[in-house]
């Protein structure tokens, strides 16, 4: 139907013998996403929650919550880093904010996943962590560390994100507070990152 894909691997679309129609799963094969726009099936969800309510359970865990609606225009997915996005923009960069957020810190996680799900990666996907600049924003000095010795300091910036009322007084500062900063690490997230990342270096 169209491109959408599992976040487990392969085609998110499969077809189905006894209905003649073919379904989507955002995950497994054995978990069709329901039609959430279709509000026969919000009431009947809502039954099971009340059904479940009713016999006393403390609560839900709504696991993957963000992935319960799909585009009702079934249209194409156009990602943000696909290969044609690369070839029309190759000096394209992207940093993350609050240096990358969870993202590096669950890396691990996400490549085992991959393996164990037998998709197939271009390249070791530790090339793929180093494809992003990471802001040094962690308010942690042992997280930073960690960023740092993850994906090295050429991929680290500092001053590209300063929440408003979170920022650092002293960026500076909280830089010198990681364990073991070498002066050449200093020098690269201070200065030398951030003139490559302009094209002046």
């Amino acid at each position: 139907p169209n491109n959408w894909q599992s976040v487990f691997g392969g085609g998110g679309w499969e077809w189905d013998e006894k209905t003649g129609e073919s379904y989507f799963h955002m995950f497994a094969k054995q978990q069709p996403d329901l039609n959430w726009h279709n509000p026969a099936v919000k009431e009947a969800m809502w039954d099971a929650v009340r059904f479940w309510l009713d016999l006393g359970v403390d609560g839900y865990r709504l696991d993957a919550i963000g992935t319960i609606f799909e585009n009702p225009a079934m249209t194409d997915h156009q990602g943000a880093l696909t290969d044609d996005l690369r070839r029309r923009f190759p000096t394209l960069e992207i940093v993350l904010p609050h240096s990358g957020g969870c993202f590096p810190y669950i890396a691990g996680r996400i490549e085992r996943g991959l393996v164990a799900k037998k998709f197939a990666l271009r390249r070791p996907f530790r090339e793929y962590i180093r494809r992003f600049h990471y802001d040094a924003i962690t308010y942690y000095p042992e997280t930073l560390r960690f960023l740092i010795d993850l994906v090295g300091t050429d991929r680290v910036v500092i001053g590209s994100d300063n929440p408003f009322d979170m920022g650092y007084p002293d960026p500076l500062a909280e830089l010198d507070k990681v364990p073991q900063l070498t002066a050449d690490e200093r020098a690269q997230i201070c200065e030398k990152t951030a003139l490559a990342l302009l094209g002046e270096q």
